[in-house]
């Protein structure tokens, strides 16, 4: 049970980071296998460790997503010092259902025939390992931390740091079922 609640915690404070910054770069591999990255505007992060994403069919993006679905998303906000990795899974969904759920005004913009722009399609990026350094949340600790490696032996602990496996969780769904509110920042 404490393992669970530790696990929840740790997906609930990825989930609030990713959802607050909005902008991630994702980065993926192109046909010579050189890393390639690109911003992309965050949907949504669900439940289950996926972070949606409106792109373009046939765009060299999701052709090289065809090839190799493994991609990073990072993500950093330098005024609340918060900074996130992961690397999961990519592909393209065309769920009308979903697409409809997560349409707005800010994706009209760039699919101006709207939700039946034939061009249209969702990235869906399945999270496997997270990883997140959250600084401004723990500036006591560190001042702390430094005065205490000065002082001692020992060393300094930069920053709030966790690494969190979503794999075993993707095979067993109720491990991700934590309430999420966005307004914890």
């Amino acid at each position: 049970m404490e393992a669970q609640a530790q696990m929840d915690n740790k997906f609930s404070r990825l989930r609030n980071m990713v959802e607050h910054i909005k902008i991630a770069m994702l980065t993926s591999l192109d046909e010579k296998g050189n890393l390639i990255s690109r911003p992309m505007a965050v949907q949504k992060m669900d439940n289950e460790g996926v972070v949606w994403f409106f792109t373009k069919k046939n765009s060299t993006k999701t052709n090289e997503l065809e090839k190799d679905e493994r991609v990073n998303l990072t993500f950093s906000s330098l005024d609340k010092q918060l900074y996130v990795s992961v690397s999961g899974a990519a592909r393209e969904d065309a769920d009308r259902v979903k697409i409809d759920e997560l349409w707005n005004s800010e994706v009209s913009k760039w699919f101006p025939y709207g939700k039946d722009d034939p061009s249209l399609t969702l990235l869906r990026v399945e999270i496997h390992l997270g990883e997140y350094w959250d600084v401004a949340n723990n500036k006591m600790i560190e001042l702390f931390n430094i005065v205490s490696s000065l002082t001692n032996e020992n060393s300094f602990q930069p920053s709030e740091n966790e690494t969190i496996s979503l794999d075993q969780a993707h095979n067993d769904p109720n491990l991700l079922t934590v309430p999420y509110k966005i307004d914890s920042f």
